[in-house]
């Protein structure tokens, strides 16, 4: 089985329907919400494969993952739909591929800036700024404390990388000094 393909012909149907209803941004953040719960939860896509587990007990894993009550009426129905179509094992991958879909189609990037302390939220706000007037896209920005660059920070879009970041600096320097 070919859980590449199911997986993307699953969530472009899924963004259609959704779009067509006008919930793709609340049935995003229900896919985003499953995906990083079955990265985190260990078991859940073992679960899921298991055949002797029963439909309702993985419906209501699944409707858990993503998001609980607060889940939009699409993703409700698509994940029974997934259900009865015995593709459940695939759901993880299916939510990856609409969230990436998503952001293909809104033109998002994801970012993640990396700093020796704890960023302002002013100073995000400004990477944030930087990003839209550069790329031309908006972006959902992630953040991680990483004390080894000593100070200022990493930048990475995509495959794209932006040091201003001390260790950066001093590395430069060094490599500088050396030839």
């Amino acid at each position: 089985m070919n859980h590449g393909k199911i997986s993307i012909r699953y969530a472009r149907a899924l963004y259609e329907y959704a779009l067509e209803h006008q919930e793709d941004k609340a049935v995003y953040a229900d896919m985003q919400m499953l995906a990083r719960t079955a990265a985190e939860v260990k078991g859940m896509t073992v679960f899921l494969a298991n055949p002797a587990a029963g439909r309702q007990d993985k419906l209501n894993l699944l409707q858990e993952a993503s998001g609980g009550k607060k889940t939009c009426a699409t993703t409700r129905h698509f994940l029974e739909f997934v259900l009865d179509k015995n593709r459940e094992s695939s759901m993880q991958m299916i939510a990856l591929m609409y969230a990436k879909l998503y952001r293909e189609k809104n033109h998002i990037r994801l970012g993640q800036v990396t700093s020796a302390a704890e960023l302002p939220a002013r100073t995000l706000d400004k990477i944030s700024a930087f990003i839209r007037d550069n790329y031309h896209v908006s972006v959902e920005m992630s953040t991680r404390i990483d004390p080894a660059i000593i100070g200022g920070f990493i930048l990475d879009i995509d495959d794209n990388r932006f040091d201003a970041s001390i260790s950066g600096q001093l590395q430069k320097l060094n490599n500088y000094a050396g030839h």
